[in-house]
């Protein structure tokens, strides 16, 4: 099952979608729109989580507390505590950002 978190650091809120499992990224994948833009950590498994951007909106509008609070999830969802050396990947579809 899809979890759903609100990001209220922001107005209005975000929601937030976060797959726990490679099943739950498998439907998040599936079920993805154009607009989503997907965290993970760069060769490693984890959650991925992603945030649906609003139409006209592009990947940089994206607020910085926004940003954290989908890394904050990626990592409270993956129980290894070294994770913070990899990069986290953000990607719009197929097209990949890496912090």
């Amino acid at each position: 099952m899809v979890h759903f978190y609100t990001s209220n650091v922001v107005s209005p809120p975000v929601t937030l979608y976060v797959g726990a499992d490679k099943y739950e990224n498998e439907e998040l994948i599936k079920w993805g729109w154009p607009e989503d833009v997907w965290f993970h950590v760069d060769k490693l498994s984890s959650a991925h989580v992603y945030v649906r951007l609003q139409p006209g909106q592009t990947i940089d509008d994206i607020p910085g507390a926004v940003l954290e609070d989908c890394a904050q999830l990626v990592k409270a969802n993956r129980d290894v505590s070294w994770m913070m050396l990899y990069q986290f990947g953000i990607g719009v579809k197929m097209h990949l950002k890496v912090f």
